[in-house]
């Protein structure tokens, strides 16, 4: 996919998770990953679709998607580890 497709398909993704289409955006959350190679851009993925999996009730899924999104740098998703679920997390460092 080029560059301008995958930006096409994450916005689809977040549009899908703001109108409350959270399986739907979970789905596409998914194929962004599996094609994806930008950094920024997984952390971005996979922490949108952990928001996704708390919102249908997956606790176990959000919050492993949550340290992946940390683990590709995403430093606020640490806070929401530890202010939420109470979990301290070290991101291993996939950058």
């Amino acid at each position: 996919m080029t560059d301008e497709e995958m930006a096409s398909l994450i916005m689809s993704g977040i549009s899908a998770q703001g109108e409350g289409l959270h399986e739907k955006s979970i789905k596409i959350f998914t194929q962004f990953i599996s094609l994806g190679s930008d950094p920024d851009e997984l952390a971005i993925a996979y922490s949108s679709r952990g928001e996704s999996y708390m919102a249908i009730g997956q606790r176990e899924k959000a919050i492993d998607d949550m340290k992946k999104a940390a683990d590709y740098g995403d430093e606020i998703i640490l806070e929401a580890l530890r202010d939420e679920f109470g979990i301290i997390y070290t991101p291993k460092k996939l950058r």
